[in-house]
């Protein structure tokens, strides 16, 4: 069987295509993108998070273990390729962070 890993993000399936999108490395409001990795079933997710996470310089939010065997990560969209080079990846997913304001914000409101 060939692993072929790939690389998705909500908002264009041409950059899915491409290893290397094109697209900025954060938001508009200058966050890191958020991203979901699968891992093949033969490894568990624990064992190479970290490192995976560490060499491409993103900062690893989440280990899944439960439900799926994989993690969640803070990267530009490079990071991201570069993790999905891996042949422990099955899948790379941009997702949606919803802003939140911080405990100041929250208590200087009128």
């Amino acid at each position: 069987m060939t692993h072929t890993p790939s690389i998705s993000d909500n908002d264009s399936a041409k950059d899915a295509q491409h290893p290397y999108p094109s697209k900025e490395s954060q938001t508009p409001d200058g966050q890191e993108l958020t991203w979901l990795v699968g891992i093949i079933p033969e490894i568990t997710a624990g064992t190479v998070a970290d490192k995976l996470v560490e060499s491409v310089g993103g900062r690893l939010l989440y280990v899944y273990r439960n439900v799926c065997n994989g993690f969640a990560f803070d990267g530009s969209t490079r990071a991201a390729a570069a993790i999905a080079q891996n042949e422990s990846v099955v899948r790379v997913r941009q997702t949606r962070r919803k802003r939140t304001a911080s405990l100041a914000e929250r208590h200087s409101a009128p």
